[in-house]
């Protein structure tokens, strides 16, 4: 990412997933190590919607944090979670193990940086743009700062994050916090729409769109064809264009081969759907 000393102050790089090869890196955990006069530390981050009342967060920190340990030793290892949601707020930032019965238990603690909890204005992100992602989840953001932001935004100049790009991640992590109608005001451009990020998250939603699409014609024309074929031995049966409608792809391919090896019209009356199930 950077290898070499750095002056004071805020600073921002974007990783474009390959290594000093040109090759696209795998799929993966990739940390950064900083090393600040003289003292090396791992950083470990992670970003969440919001909190979860289960514990995989704080356990997963926590073996991600003794592997780091294990691997690079007499190195400090920071854990950190950034939550996007403002609520519920994790209890508490300290996690507890015992291995065995009888075992003294191992204590974890980790960082937890709640953008809702910390105001960051405008004036703030003019001096740092990159801060612009979590800014609009800060309380320091009103409705009434979004042009100021998207102005800011998009006249930013930060090493390898073009503005269009930096807008689009301010956009889809406001919403968040903010009404779709409030952001497609306020920060949605025509510049944002060339952004890698953005067009990226628009193939995976026509994509899915696709998928709904195919399920739900193949759905339409279960529904169809059975009724047709129930019609033309039962005659018109009340409500079960309702019922069909009702159940899924998978349950109408399996109406459907039931269906069609029933014997007789008694034994095809008795395997349909009830009405209202």
């Amino acid at each position: 990412l950077v290898r070499g000393e750095v002056a004071a102050g805020n600073l921002s790089w974007r990783w474009d997933g390959r290594d000093e090869g040109g090759h696209d890196c795998a799929t993966g955990m990739y940390l950064a190590r900083l090393t600040v006069d003289g003292h090396e530390a791992i950083l470990h981050v992670e970003f969440e919607a919001g909190f979860s009342k289960n514990k995989q967060v704080p356990a997963r920190l926590m073996a991600y944090n003794a592997l780091l340990r294990q691997r690079y030793p007499g190195r400090a290892v920071i854990s950190a979670v950034v939550y996007l949601q403002a609520r519920p707020r994790p209890p508490s930032t300290r996690e507890r193990l015992v291995r065995h019965p009888g075992d003294p238990p191992l204590d974890f603690r980790f960082e937890v940086f709640v953008p809702h909890e910390h105001p960051i204005s405008a004036a703030e992100v003019a001096r740092a743009p990159g801060l612009a992602p979590l800014a609009i989840l800060s309380p320091g953001i009103q409705p009434a700062d979004l042009p100021t932001l998207r102005r800011i935004l998009e006249r930013s100049a930060m090493p390898e994050l073009p503005p269009e790009d930096l807008l689009a991640l301010t956009y889809l992590i406001g919403g968040h916090r903010f009404e779709d109608d409030l952001l497609d005001s306020y920060l949605r451009s025509e510049a944002m729409e060339t952004s890698s990020t953005y067009q990226a998250i628009l193939r995976e939603g026509r994509q899915e769109g696709r998928q709904e699409g195919r399920q739900e014609a193949r759905r339409e024309t279960l529904v169809e064809s059975i009724s047709l074929f129930v019609d033309s031995r039962l005659s018109a049966v009340p409500g079960l264009h309702a019922a069909l409608e009702a159940l899924s792809v998978a349950d109408l391919e399996a109406l459907q081969r039931r269906l069609l090896a029933c014997k007789d019209d008694a034994e095809l009356r008795a395997a349909l759907p009830a009405p209202g199930h």
